[in-house]
C-alpha cells in the first residue's frame, strides 16, 4: 500500500511538472560573429535608415570581449568615420514576417549592450522592426548616458515617440536587456528587464519604472502585430574619438505554453489517478 502511494505522488509530481513546465522558443537571432570588421552597411544586407543625417553615418562590425563566452564580434559606433552630430542607425530586414495577436502574452526582446561613457550623450538601443511603423520613430529599448557619466539609464522609445528612462546602469560593462511585450492590449504593452553580464551568478531585475509601458504599435490587420526586421541604434551627439557603445546577440523568443489539447490529456491523466486511489483507499 506504501509502495503504491508513493508511485501514485511520483506520477503526480510528474505531471503537474509537464502541465507548469514552459520553455522559450527562439524565433529570431541575430550576432555578428559571421561578418567581417568593417563597415555593417556592406554586409548580410543591413540598410542605413537616416541617410539625411549625414552620408558617413553608419555602424561597424569589430571584434570584442564580451560578457557571453560565444561573443567574438559585436557592432559598435564607429566614431573614426563620423563627422559632426549624426547617429547610426541601421535595419536589417528579417527572412519573413513574424506576426502575433491578442493571446501573445509575453513575446521577449533581448539584447546585450555596453556603454562606453564617453564625454557627450550616447546611447545604445535596438528592438524588431514592427510593420506600419516609421523607421526612426519605430520602438527601440536599450540604455543612454549623460555626457561624463559614470552610469546610464534604461530606456524604453515607443512607436508614438513617447520616452520613459528607468533603472540606472554602469558604463563600461555588459549587460543584457529584455522586453517582455503584451498584445493583450491594444498597441502592446512592454516591461523592461535586465541583468549584469560580467557577475557570475546576477539574475533578471525587472525596471522600476518601465513597466506595463505603452508601446502604440501599429497593427498590420485588426488584432495582428507583425515583425518585418531588426533594428539598431548607436548614437552619441557632438563627437568624441573613442568607440562609442557596442551591441550584440538579439533574441526574438515566444515562450511555448502546452497546448490545450496537451494541458486535456494531462488533466485527464491526474483525474485517472485520483479516482485510483480513492478506489484503493475503499
Amino acid at each position: 500500500m506504501k509502495t503504491r502511494s508513493i508511485i501514485i505522488s511520483l506520477a503526480l509530481v510528474v505531471l503537474l511538472a509537464g502541465a507548469c513546465s514552459v520553455q522559450a522558443e527562439v524565433i529570431r537571432s541575430y550576432d555578428f560573429n559571421g561578418l567581417s570588421n568593417g563597415s555593417i552597411g556592406s554586409q548580410d544586407s543591413w540598410t542605413l535608415m537616416t541617410p539625411g543625417w549625414g552620408a558617413t553615418s553608419h555602424l561597424a562590425v569589430g571584434d570584442v570581449v564580451g560578457a557571453d563566452e560565444n561573443t567574438s564580434k559585436a557592432v559598435y559606433r564607429d566614431t573614426a568615420v563620423h563627422n559632426g552630430t549624426n547617429v547610426g542607425d541601421y535595419r536589417l530586414w528579417s527572412e519573413g514576417p513574424v506576426s502575433f495577436t491578442s493571446t501573445d502574452t509575453a513575446i521577449t526582446q533581448s539584447f546585450q549592450l555596453k556603454l562606453a561613457g564617453g564625454e557627450n550623450r550616447e546611447g545604445v538601443v535596438g528592438g524588431a522592426s514592427f510593420y506600419g511603423a516609421n523607421y526612426y520613430y519605430n520602438m527601440v529599448f536599450g540604455a543612454d548616458c549623460a555626457a561624463g557619466a559614470a552610469s546610464g539609464r534604461l530606456h524604453l522609445r515607443n512607436s508614438s515617440a513617447i520616452e520613459t528612462y528607468g533603472d540606472s546602469i554602469s558604463v563600461n560593462k555588459w549587460y543584457e536587456v529584455k522586453l517582455v511585450m503584451d498584445f493583450s492590449t491594444a498597441g502592446g504593452l512592454g516591461t523592461l528587464w535586465y541583468r549584469d553580464m560580467e557577475t557570475p551568478g546576477a539574475v533578471w531585475t525587472k525596471d522600476g519604472t518601465i513597466v506595463d509601458k505603452p508601446l502604440g504599435i501599429a497593427q498590420k490587420t485588426p488584432g495582428v502585430y507583425e515583425v518585418t526586421g531588426l533594428k539598431y541604434r548607436i548614437f552619441e551627439y557632438t563627437l568624441s574619438t573613442s568607440q562609442i557603445g557596442w551591441a550584440d546577440n538579439y533574441k526574438l523568443d515566444d515562450p511555448k505554453v502546452p497546448e490545450p489539447s496537451t494541458l486535456a490529456l494531462l488533466a485527464t491523466g491526474l483525474i485517472g489517478l485520483l479516482a485510483y486511489a480513492w478506489r484503493k483507499r475503499k
